[in-house]
């Protein structure tokens, strides 16, 4: 996975889903964030904005020293069982964890506990509709993909409520160096026209302090639905 980042496909990626994830959240001023699963290509964007930043990488993956030239803020521990204190952030960011985990409900359940009251979750998986998911020279090809529905299901059954969902990664990977500007121009091309070819589905969803009525919204889950990309 570390390899495939420091390629010009995974490159592009990152740049790709950097751009995603910042559009979701503009402003963290003052806040806490956490990466759970392979998260730091894209902890970078919040640099000197956040409170702070920390990256927990699952202990089968192991673990790389981030941010580079400062003091480590990565660990490595159980997904399942992680060593955080209740409340202890505003933001949470999974990545590359959920598609290799059997504790799928667990980990989401550890993160509603670490996370503030009201905070917020950004969930990245394969798409299994996507390209990327086909391809096994991208980390996005190898363990279970997921469908949009699979997804806002499992985030609801463990209180979440959705906020918006897209997708991202819409044209295949790309193999020559020279093509990165063409690249993400077609990427926001691909997001309007076919959005359900993603590589990668992006849930952004909030913590919930109690389950919902069925059928019932939060305010600002209706006011961002009519924005959201259909599946």
């Amino acid at each position: 996975m570390i390899d495939f980042y420091r390629r010009p496909a995974g490159r592009l990626a990152a740049i790709a889903l950097s751009r995603a994830i910042r559009d979701l959240w503009p402003n963290v001023a003052g806040e806490h964030i956490v990466g759970i699963g392979y998260a730091v290509p894209f902890l970078d964007v919040f640099k000197g904005q956040a409170a702070s930043r920390a990256a927990l990488m699952p202990a089968r993956q192991g673990a790389v020293a981030w941010p580079h030239g400062e003091d480590n803020c990565t660990l490595l521990a159980d997904e399942g069982q992680l060593p955080f204190p209740n409340s202890g952030f505003d933001r949470a960011l999974i990545v590359h964890c959920l598609e290799h985990t059997s504790q799928g409900e667990t980990l989401l359940q550890e993160a509603w506990r670490i996370l503030s009251p009201g905070g917020h979750i950004i969930l990245i998986a394969p798409n299994r509709s996507g390209f990327w998911a086909r391809s096994e020279h991208t980390p996005f090809g190898h363990g279970r993909p997921f469908s949009r529905n699979q997804l806002t299901a499992l985030l609801d059954r463990n209180l979440y409520t959705i906020v918006e969902c897209r997708t991202a990664l819409h044209m295949p990977p790309p193999k020559g160096v020279g093509r990165g500007r063409a690249y993400l121009s077609l990427e926001k091309t691909g997001r309007t026209l076919w959005p359900g070819l993603g590589g990668v589905q992006i849930i952004w969803a909030e913590k919930r302090m109690r389950a919902l009525p069925p059928g019932e919204k939060s305010v600002k889950q209706k006011a961002v639905s009519a924005a959201a990309i259909p599946a």
